[in-house]
């Protein structure tokens, strides 16, 4: 193996297997409304660095949209492929949540366009999504400079609170 063949440790995350499975339901759901993968990333991100937590029970109807996703019976066909879907993103939660705690740099899944290119716009769109579910509180960290400060740099100047 050369070292162009080499993942970093920060990296770890994207070599699970399943990632592609969760990936390509959410693909087929997309049309539904569903966020991609890289969106999940994002919005997964700020989920978990919200200075509240967002039960299960509310976030999950935002990663299907409209709701016309779950009523896809492709992929819901029975009760075995939403326990798989319903694990899938379980997993990825608990992925994201291990990559923000482990001490090492967080790297945001970010997917290549049929050109190769990458941008992040869907991530970024999903992590202002997820700061959506508490803006209220993100406002009020926003107006608290020293615990705002770290995450302010990940906020595009555009997006950023009125009250900033």
């Amino acid at each position: 193996m050369d070292k162009h063949d080499e993942q970093p440790e920060i990296l770890e995350r994207y070599a699970d297997p399943t990632l592609e499975t969760l990936g390509e339901l959410l693909d087929q759901l997309a049309a539904d409304g569903a966020m991609d993968l890289e969106e999940l990333d994002g919005f997964f991100t700020a989920l978990h660095c919200a200075p509240q937590l967002v039960p299960r029970e509310e976030y999950l109807p935002e990663i299907f949209g409209s709701g016309d996703a779950l009523d896809n019976d492709e992929i819901f066909s029975g009760p075995d492929s939403a326990k798989l879907l319903s694990s899938l993103l379980d997993n990825f939660w608990t992925s994201v949540h291990d990559a923000l705690s482990s001490g090492e740099p967080f790297v945001p899944l970010l997917l290549q366009d049929d050109d190769g290119k990458v941008d992040g716009t869907n991530w970024a769109k999903g992590f202002m999504h997820g700061v959506e579910m508490r803006q209220d509180l993100w406002e009020e960290l926003s107006r608290d400079e020293s615990r705002f400060a770290w995450i302010a740099p990940i906020i595009p100047s555009e997006s950023r609170f009125a009250s900033v």
